[in-house]
């Protein structure tokens, strides 16, 4: 999911990979009124797809701990990884384009950690500052999810753990949020609903957002995430190509840390069951890996 404006946490990158996983204990199986995706192996294009052993031993272990809710013991792993993913890029031996792919994706798990950790330490400091806090709680939530969306594409499974605490994080985020920042959060929540395979509930959720809101810009990448958890992959494409018509798609904005549009739909997980997609690779794989080599 993308951060709100507060807390954009963008890097740039390109494509990454990794070996699968045994499922753990603790993944679940979805009970839908619609068919639902069994995605045993990582999707194609994913950046998690062919990493080398030295990188996907440190991923892994970070993986592993994130799973069981050791975030700190998870970040000093993916942080190693990160480090090796940088070196790869800048020594080799393998090709500049795919060490970069590597780092991408390390350093995005990484900034989430990292935020996850910093915002669970500012929590409690904040709890009478009403508006901080709940910009707090919406923040947690958005980057649980983000977490949740990682361990799912590199274990081809969704976690049960994580999956209940994202949940449970949205309720919380919503029952203090108003004004505008709810309509991001109600929009996310709707997705990771769709997620559980709860699509009547999911619709739900997604209809008390105001159809202008729904149809902002800042909710371009949001929007397009929900409808691929829902099942609307064409929907989903078609808001992908509304946000590339806009002049923040390859434009970098000081709301996001400097970033594009591009950028963030390319790095994040939400669209990972798109990368084989002829049009995603079009508008936004291709794209930022020419412009990564050009830097």
């Amino acid at each position: 999911m993308t951060m709100p404006p507060f807390a954009a946490l963008l890097l740039p990158g390109v494509l990454a990979a990794l070996p699968m996983q045994a499922v753990g204990r603790d993944a679940v199986a979805l009970k839908s009124d619609r068919a639902a995706e069994v995605r045993p192996q990582l999707p194609r294009g994913a950046l998690e797809e062919g990493m080398p052993p030295e990188l996907a031993v440190p991923y892994a272990a970070g993986i592993a701990a994130l799973r069981a809710g050791d975030f700190r013991s998870a970040l000093t792993h993916v942080r190693r990884a990160r480090a090796l993913s940088y070196r790869l890029s800048v020594r080799g031996p393998l090709p500049r384009w795919l060490a970069r792919r590597h780092l991408v994706r390390t350093a995005y798990v990484e900034v989430q950690l990292n935020e996850l950790l910093a915002v669970d330490e500012q929590l409690p400091r904040v709890i009478d500052r009403l508006d901080d806090h709940a910009s707090l709680l919406q923040l947690r939530a958005l980057i649980l999810h983000n977490l949740f969306l990682a361990v799912r594409t590199y274990t081809g499974q969704s976690d049960a753990r994580l999956l209940r605490i994202t949940v449970a994080a949205y309720q919380e985020s919503l029952s203090e949020l108003g004004g505008h920042l709810r309509s991001g959060a109600q929009v996310s929540y709707a997705a990771i609903l769709g997620e559980r395979g709860e699509l009547r509930a999911a619709r739900a959720e997604f209809a008390k957002v105001a159809e202008k809101e729904t149809q902002s810009e800042e909710l371009d990448l949001p929007v397009a995430y929900y409808h691929l958890a829902v099942g609307e992959r064409g929907r989903a494409l078609a808001r992908i190509l509304t946000a590339a018509r806009r002049d923040s798609w390859d434009r970098p904005g000081a709301l996001r840390d400097g970033a594009t549009v591009r950028a963030q739909a390319y790095r994040m997980n939400d669209f990972d069951r798109l990368r084989d997609h002829p049009r995603f690779q079009e508008l936004i794989t291709q794209p930022e890996e020419q412009s990564g080599e050009s830097r």
